[in-house]
């Protein structure tokens, strides 16, 4: 349904869907962790377009993943592929809407967990490859995603182009879109880089430039030496000393290298995931919901020497969340 008489006080809404974040972020410790939640709402009726629609796009921070809802029983989550978790931002926001707005609202989420922006935009963009993660998800052999397929709806084949003509369809139907994806940052900084440290000892040489466009590629390495004039200043703050440390050093050149391509990836992901959304809607209404640092305060300790992990997770984020509000075209 299309209508210009809705007035969403975006500023308003803006405010109470960042509330909603933060609630739904602390949630899993105030409310104990429920693999089996009964008030679990499986939503894969399809698209209603003679109602209100509101499209969520996202990760696990979206969807709900360790609230209750999000498991609907022992076999059906798809990666919380249409699964409306009513502690979830999503549910509320909806709830919120329908009290606001003189129609129906359906919720249409499509946020999946371990889902980045790069997958997105594969979904939205069939001549993007990505890099190696994208290339495993989204697989017609044997991708990650292959279980989502399950979820899609009556109407739409269960393969990866049916995925694309779904997000495609709930795109077009929307009159309100919410996006917010944490997890560009959260995979790279913790399994290519802390958890190789962890298991091997060191960092393998990590090589992001291949996957980085040739228009890019300056840009690429004016990120890498801000990130590492930011780290270089904040270790010299702390005191911390690693030169006599060739481990550590291969540790921190692994963040700097492997935040310097998130960090682009998600800003050149979020250019063209807003160019594809706004070609198949002109006229929708998107809220970006800024990424927040769940490394805050973080140290990670080795013998006697101690990264603030948390301080540099939030300098790139805060990068991101300036290139979406204020330097994104």
């Amino acid at each position: 349904m299309k209508s210009t008489t809705h007035d969403l006080r975006g500023g308003t809404l803006a405010v109470l869907v960042s509330a909603c974040m933060l609630l739904c972020a602390l949630s899993p410790a105030i409310i104990n962790w429920n693999e089996e939640g009964s008030d679990a709402e499986i939503i894969n009726d399809g698209i209603d377009n003679d109602v209100f629609n509101y499209l969520a796009l996202g990760d696990s921070m979206v969807n709900g993943f360790g609230l209750f809802g999000y498991y609907p029983n022992e076999e059906d989550n798809w990666n919380g592929f249409n699964m409306s978790a009513p502690n979830a931002f999503p549910a509320k926001l909806t709830e919120y809407l329908k009290g606001q707005l003189d129609s129906d609202v359906q919720l249409l989420q499509l946020a999946i967990s371990a889902m980045r922006s790069a997958e997105l935009r594969a979904i939205l963009d069939p001549t993007f490859i990505g890099d190696e993660y994208t290339q495993d998800l989204i697989n017609e052999n044997s991708g990650a995603f292959n279980d989502t397929l399950e979820g899609l709806p009556e109407g739409y084949p269960q393969t990866i182009e049916g995925l694309r003509a779904y997000y495609a369809d709930s795109v077009k139907a929307a009159e309100l879109i919410s996006y917010c994806f944490h997890y560009d940052f959260g995979y790279t900084l913790t399994q290519d880089v802390i958890m190789s440290f962890i298991n091997d000892g060191y960092v393998e040489e990590l090589d992001f430039s291949i996957y980085v466009d040739e228009e890019y590629l300056l840009v690429f390495e004016q990120i890498s030496a801000m990130i590492a004039e930011y780290i270089n200043g904040l270790l010299e703050e702390y005191g911390i000393d690693i030169s006599g440390y060739s481990s550590m050093l291969d540790f921190v050149e692994g963040i700097i290298k492997g935040l310097a391509y998130v960090t682009l990836s998600y800003c050149v992901n979020f250019d063209k995931n807003m160019e594809a959304i706004y070609k198949l809607n002109p006229n929708v209404k998107v809220i970006v919901i800024d990424s927040y640092n769940t490394f805050k305060g973080m140290q990670m300790t080795v013998g006697d020497i101690s990264i603030p992990l948390g301080d540099i997770y939030g300098f790139v984020l805060e990068i991101s969340n300036i290139y979406s509000k204020y330097i994104s075209k």
